[in-house]
């Protein structure tokens, strides 16, 4: 049995004709996976049926409207039965809202001769647990036709139910009519009614092609064309016949396409795509030879494409790392820019990006971040990139300590690096230096206590919940920071009173310095983890729980000082160290590099026991024990990002991702979020934290750059040697 379920894992994780990264407003454009949407779900009553892998809608390579998939919905529809097929907006990080102006759109491709447009299924759209109201597709189809692809376009305004404030979860097929039916659903989108139709008489301009073993890497130069929507792939072996293999949306400057083989010349084209899918003249054709990589370079290609996440992902108004696309305003995330700075200075180290485009970048942040709102220089977690307004996601109107440590810890490192005389690099010193002199950290320390710093500070004081900062995670880079400001820094013992303690309120759990993806799932069960919480009550204030998080445990075999990791992943536990060097970082108490080898040997020995559909020792790093939607997601940046803390087993980690799975999880922006080797599944989205990790991560196991350039910083060099033992120091 299980040489069977590991021949159908590999059936449908080898090989994919395109990957999906595209628009907020699409709701399916390809599959990720060969052979299964994922992401969809099947229902089915009485005599009605679908053809279905384990309740998800097979996925047809063969017959598609854009490269290199469609959906296949293959039903049976009998009286007295019922069946639906629910596509899902699978985005995690932002749900799409719609406008009534909106349209919704999808390409239909009717293949059973005998069907006619009344026995096509009807339509809703699902929001929270509701449905609309079902409309007919049939309705909106102006020209029938069997065994060609239909333009399908629905008028919001024409589908009753929809709610335009609540997201979008899926869009639904229902059953209608009888008898049996295979038709093909591809390009599931919202548009606006009104959009640039200007022509593309151009040719498209396909600048670079270059070979990274089977990835072969695509650069186009992109005229500032309204009408331009997306960016089409062609691919040929014999520079003759053209197959399109892939589409790229124009937020992307490149992109990468997996080839078959290493013994072939390859020839490539490509052609601006428009709203109506009518497409430019083509490019000039580029031919490629792939080169297999030397385990060396694979490091190169990895950590190259994880730096290219955040040349292209920012507001070109602020210059701030834009987490997601949003109609009407531009979000940008306060810590997610601090990330990207010491990912781009990896890119700038390594010949990825140019020095004056990083030059360039900085100086619209540092401006930025002057002339947006904050409170005692505390600033945040997101702003409107162009209104310079803060933006609040939970309606709380507060701006974030951690957030604003990620973003400081960053700018000082930027500082350190920037050290010549040009008038930019001394311009944005200067900038930095005001910011950074601008927090007032005794202001940020709790009442009645002397060194226990709050996570949050609220424009009305008296609505602000008490959230602490304690622990062994982020915590910690904000207590240096404190103690390192010569203007109105705190006691350097605050760094060690807080590191055994994690602080709980009796209402809340301090989620800010956990992944997207975590976080969500805990703030749910907030009751259930806060009744089982051990702590014992300080003399702070009465609403504060102190919890002493040492729990001296021996976990699959390995002695860990504070038990085992269930509320957080181990990526959590090496995020304080993309900056601090931990071979440095000794106290009376812990040794903080012995710590982070014995975490990661411990989760490595758990994960493997698991398996979880995962037959190889290397693939590890479960996304999170508790959530149960969570817990067979491998996510590559925790095995990989360990290479700084055992090289050898985030070698081996990465060759085997990279090897095994790298054509369905490596694209031009780097690793995926997850992979879900037990129910066939990949993730469509990539993780600001994750893809900062394992650039930053790989580049302090080559040459420490990040921890070299953090520890020389003099505020920061001064503060370590009070907190660690000073014979560890170098």
């Amino acid at each position: 049995m299980k040489i069977v379920h590991l021949l159908i894992t590999i059936g449908f994780l080898i090989g994919i004709k395109a990957q999906a990264d595209t628009y907020p407003e699409v709701i399916f454009d390809n599959s990720l996976i060969k052979g299964v949407y994922a992401k969809s779900e099947i229902r089915c009553e009485g005599g009605s049926w679908i053809e279905n892998v384990d309740k998800h809608l097979p996925v047809s390579d063969s017959i598609f409207f854009t490269p290199g998939n469609s959906l296949s919905l293959r039903y049976e529809s009998a009286e007295g039965g019922y069946w639906e097929a629910a596509i899902k907006y699978s985005r995690q990080k932002y749900h799409y809202r719609i406008s009534h102006k909106d349209m919704l759109v999808l390409k239909l491709y009717v293949h059973s001769d005998k069907t006619t447009s009344k026995q096509l299924p009807s339509l809703s759209i699902r929001q929270k647990d509701n449905d609309s109201e079902r409309v007919n597709l049939a309705n909106f189809i102006e020209d029938y036709n069997v065994n060609t692809w239909l333009d399908v376009r629905i008028p919001i305004s024409k589908i009753r139910g929809v709610d335009v404030e609540s997201a979008i979860k899926a869009v639904v097929l229902h059953q209608q009519g009888g008898g049996s039916h295979h038709m093909y659903v591809d390009q599931v989108e919202f548009l606006p009614a009104n959009y640039s139709k200007v022509r593309l008489t151009s040719p498209a301009v396909l600048s670079k092609v270059t070979p990274y073993d089977k990835n072969i890497h695509l650069q186009w130069q992109l005229p500032l064309t309204p009408s331009i929507r997306y960016v089409k792939i062609y691919r040929s072996e014999d520079k003759k016949i053209f197959e399109p293999v892939a589409i790229r949306p124009i937020s992307m400057q490149g992109g990468l396409d997996y080839v078959p083989a290493l013994d072939k010349t390859y020839y490539y084209k490509i052609a601006w795509v428009d709203y109506d899918y009518k497409e430019s003249p083509y490019s000039a054709i580029q031919e490629v030879k792939p080169v297999k990589l030397a385990d060396q370079q694979v490091f190169d290609l990895i950590q190259r494409s994880h730096v290219n996440y955040f040349v292209d992902n920012y507001d070109i108004n602020s210059g701030m790392h834009t987490p997601f696309r949003q109609q009407g305003r531009a979000v940008v995330s306060t810590n997610e820019t601090g990330l990207a700075l010491l990912a781009l200075i990896v890119g700038v180290e390594r010949g990825y990006v140019s020095k004056n485009t990083f030059t360039h970048r900085v100086k619209r942040v540092v401006d930025f971040l002057e002339a947006v709102p904050e409170r005692h220089g505390v600033f945040a977690s997101f702003y409107d990139g162009r209104k310079k307004e803060p933006i609040y996601m939970d309606a709380r109107p507060n701006y974030s300590v951690p957030s604003t440590t990620t973003i400081l810890q960053s700018l000082l490192i930027v500082r350190q690096y920037l050290s010549g005389e040009g008038e930019d690099e001394v311009y944005i010193r200067g900038k930095i230096n005001k910011l950074w002199e601008n927090i007032n950290w005794p202001a940020l320390v709790m009442a009645d206590t002397e060194d226990v710093l709050r996570a949050d500070v609220g424009v009305l004081e008296e609505l602000t919940e008490i959230k602490p900062l304690g622990g062994f995670n982020e915590s910690m880079n904000t207590y240096i920071l404190a103690a390192a400001s010569t203007k109105s820094g705190i006691s350097p013992d605050g760094f060690i009173n807080n590191l055994p303690y994690d602080y709980q309120t009796s209402n809340t759990l301090f989620t800010d310095s956990l992944d997207e993806l975590e976080a969500e799932y805990l703030v749910q069960n907030q009751q259930q983890l806060n009744a089982t919480l051990e702590s014992d009550m300080s003399d702070l204030d009465q609403a504060l729980q102190r919890q002493n998080i040492l729990r001296d445990t021996v976990m699959y075999g390995v002695r860990v000082p504070f038990g085992e990791l269930t509320q957080r992943n181990l990526l959590s536990m090496y995020t304080p160290f993309l900056t601090i060097d931990p071979t440095i970082a000794n106290t009376k108490d812990f040794a903080f590099a012995d710590i982070l080898k014995r975490y990661t040997n411990y989760v490595k020995r758990r994960d493997n026991e698991a398996g979880r559909g995962a037959r190889n020792t290397a693939l590890w790093g479960y996304q999170s024990e508790i959530d149960p939607k969570a817990n067979s997601h491998i996510n590559p940046a925790i095995s990989v990002s360990s290479v700084a803390v055992d090289f050898d087993k985030g070698l081996q980690a990465l060759l085997s991702l990279y090897n095994e799975y790298g054509e369905i999880l490596l694209t031009e922006y780097g690793f995926r979020a997850w992979i879900d080797l037990k129910n066939h599944d990949v993730s469509d989205e990539y993780l600001s934290l994750n893809q900062a990790s394992v650039a930053i991560m790989i580049e302090n196991a080559r040459t420490g750059l990040i921890w070299k350039l953090y520890k020389e910083v003099p505020e920061i060099k001064a503060v370590q040697e009070k907190i660690f033992v000073q014979s560890s120091l170098n």
